[in-house]
């Protein structure tokens, strides 16, 4: 199952334009704030990240080839160690289920495996893979055969430096905490807890040393802020990925809907362990479906709890814990899976598009200042480390410069400061790539603004400007 979740992975990278291709609109944010930390240039203190500091840490590491291999060639890295990282997490769904039965594991990892959400976020700087893990190590640690101080530390350490990257995994791991704490008693829980706590304090707490206010603003405040229009059908519809396939979030997604809460009871019923799965699934939706938005990176969010509780319903289907794999049983369900993930593969996009590489780098080489409205743009084009180098401005998150105006609308076309703070920034460089025009949420004369400059290269993705004459 490693192997096909790594290809799936693969194969979604290169229909979207390969490993220099613009996959995700977040991913600059992510990989350019792990990229800046590499050079000494610190989120919150130095510039704006809207999450906790997990994701540049863990990425770190690759960003530090960015001064042996240039930043484009760091990222593809990058992007393929995710794409490992999404292997592993096949592997710890297959472990996890494998503790009710072969069929659990081999139909659960086999969903996850194939599963589009998840697939569409495990191939490039994302938080939701890293949350992914720390509900499985999780998992691994609390629900083992034998319950041990040494493995809980271990995994608990572990889930806690992962749920930096994103605070809302600390939600189910505050469930997984109380499902050991009602099974194997208070020593074993508080165990756990203290080494979750160890994990994520070590790496927040030198980031909230150096920058306390800042960074409550940006990783608390600026979160609750957040609005948006609240349909819980359509937010299911984007959730089981049926958007293209169910675009009026009609009776189709509520069949689908009564399909995964008729396999949750089954599983229920017939094996006791995967109730906490189950409970999972049940609040990790309900966690997406009372939130303030629903960006499509979160529909990754329950896809472990899903994919164990498909397993566990595989497994009823089977005979029940223990049970082994019957032909007929799991070929009908296998089948079910990989139709199912086939028509919404097929009915979805590449998710992500194509960038010009060379002719954007060639044509910025020889400014000294380079900015964007993506930080994709300035890793790709090997301009975002020399920026650094030249003292530029260090922004990671353009449109998230809406959150650092106070008191003002987060619409970003109805907010002036942002307006003024955009192209406060854009007219620092000598040249300026703009890749998301239509989601920069610039009102007429701001766009006007930019335009006043030559334009020096420009295709359907991208355009480049120039200096003023």
């Amino acid at each position: 199952m490693f192997v096909l979740a790594v290809v799936c992975r693969i194969v979604s990278i290169l229909q979207a334009g390969g490993f220099f291709a613009a996959l995700n609109p977040d991913e600059g944010a992510y990989y350019g704030a792990s990229m800046a930390l590499a050079e000494g240039v610190l989120p919150y203190r130095d510039f704006l990240l809207l999450h906790p500091p997990g994701i540049a840490v863990l990425l770190a590491p690759f960003a530090a080839l960015a001064s042996v291999v240039g930043d484009a060639d760091s990222m593809a890295a990058m992007r393929l160690g995710v794409v490992v990282l999404g292997g592993l997490n096949t592997v710890l769904v297959y472990r996890v289920a494998l503790r009710i039965g072969v069929p659990a594991a081999v139909c659960a990892s086999l969903f996850y495996a194939v599963w589009f959400p998840v697939v569409r976020v495990e191939r490039t700087a994302l938080l939701e893979p890293f949350v992914i893990t720390a509900i499985l190590v999780a998992l691994l640690a609390t629900t083992a055969p034998r319950v041990t101080s040494r493995g809980l530390i271990i995994g608990g350490l572990i889930a806690g430096v992962l749920a930096t990257t994103k605070l809302y995994s600390i939600v189910p791991l505050a469930i997984i905490t109380a499902a050991l704490l009602i099974t194997n008693g208070w020593r074993k829980a508080a165990t756990f807890t203290a080494a979750l706590a160890a994990g994520f304090v070590a790496v927040c707490l030198p980031f909230f040393v150096l920058a306390p206010t800042e960074m409550f603003r940006m990783v608390v405040l600026d979160q609750l802020g957040r609005g948006g229009s609240i349909d819980h059908v359509a937010r299911l519809r984007d959730i089981f990925a049926l958007t293209e396939l169910d675009p009026a979030a009609s009776l189709f997604t509520v069949c689908v809907c009564l399909i995964v809460a008729f396999m949750a009871v089954i599983a229920v019923v017939r094996i006791p362990a995967s109730r906490l799965w189950v409970v999972l699934l049940v609040v990790q939706i309900g966690v997406l479906l009372a939130g303030p938005n629903l960006f499509v990176n979160y529909t990754a969010y329950p896809a472990a709890a899903l994919a164990l509780t498909v397993g566990a319903f595989a497994q009823a289907a089977c005979g029940g814990v223990g049970a082994r794999f019957k032909t007929i049983q799991c070929t009908v369900i296998i089948a079910a899976i990989v139709l199912t993930s086939g028509a919404i593969h097929l009915s979805k996009d590449s998710s992500g598009k194509p960038f010009p590489v060379r002719p954007v780098a060639a044509t910025v080489a020889g400014a000294t200042c380079v900015t964007a409205d993506s930080a994709t743009a300035l890793i790709l084009t090997n301009t975002f480390s020399r920026n650094i180098a030249n003292g530029c401005p260090v922004v990671v998150d353009f449109t998230g410069l809406v959150y650092s105006t106070r008191d003002l609308p987060l619409n970003r076309v109805n907010n002036p400061e942002y307006q003024r703070m955009a192209l406060a920034y854009l007219n620092q460089g000598d040249a300026i790539i703009i890749m998301r025009e239509r989601q920069d949420g610039f009102t007429a004369e701001s766009l006007a603004d930019i335009q006043r400059r030559p334009v020096l290269y420009t295709n359907q993705q991208v355009t480049v400007y120039g200096a003023l004459p």
